[in-house]
């Protein structure tokens, strides 16, 4: 088995999908990739959904039950629980067009998910190509302190500790931004088993 099918098979897990579903997505190999967690570059519906079709149902923020679901529930800083309970509020409500209005809900927040994870992707890279910049700088720093021995001066030494700090601080966000995907990502997985289960 290949590493990247075994990427393949670690995301399907995460999503709570067969692994199967998840292989139309095969992680990216971006040299400039900076996390240890694979690039998945987007979340198809065939990897979270298994339900009837998606095609044909318009426009889902026309819809009067499912675009209010999800506005409320795809912020990321809603909580999951409280996500999941607004699906079960959703759902016990019977919409009219139920199946409809359920395949109109996963649109939207299969659309929300991938707005939000292409900022979060492009946000990832932004800081990874600010730390390259940033680990340049110490190095050179570092070059011409060792260059200067002893005579190092008190201004070199503040900018290269400084710079130091810098590069370590936004290493911390760089490595917390690398989880948000993922995060994403289960998030959508598990609203869309939740609609899931309503057609059923």
């Amino acid at each position: 088995m290949t590493g990247r099918m075994i990427l393949v098979i670690v995301f399907a897990a995460l999503l709570g999908l067969p692994s199967g579903r998840a292989a139309a997505a095969p992680p990216s190999s971006d040299p400039d990739w900076p996390c240890e967690q694979a690039l998945v570059p987007s979340v198809s519906a065939e990897m979270v959904w298994s339900g009837p079709p998606l095609d044909g149902i318009g426009d889902w923020r026309s819809d009067p039950t499912a675009a209010p679901l999800v506005a409320a529930i795809s912020p990321r800083e809603v909580p999951l629980a409280e996500g999941l309970a607004a699906i079960g509020r959703f759902l016990r409500a019977r919409p009219p067009n139920r199946t409809r209005a359920i395949k109109r809900a996963v649109a939207g927040l299969l659309e929300e998910n991938a707005t939000a994870r292409t900022r979060v992707i492009e946000h990832i890279k932004m800081l990874a190509e600010r730390q390259r910049t940033f680990a340049g700088l110490v190095s050179e720093m570092a070059n011409e302190r060792e260059k200067a021995g002893q005579g190092a001066s008190a201004e070199l030494t503040d900018r290269w500790t400084l710079t130091q700090r810098t590069y370590y601080e936004a290493q911390r966000t760089l490595r917390y931004a690398c989880e948000i995907p993922a995060e994403l990502d289960q998030r959508l997985g598990a609203y869309v088993r939740a609609l899931q289960e309503g057609i059923r």
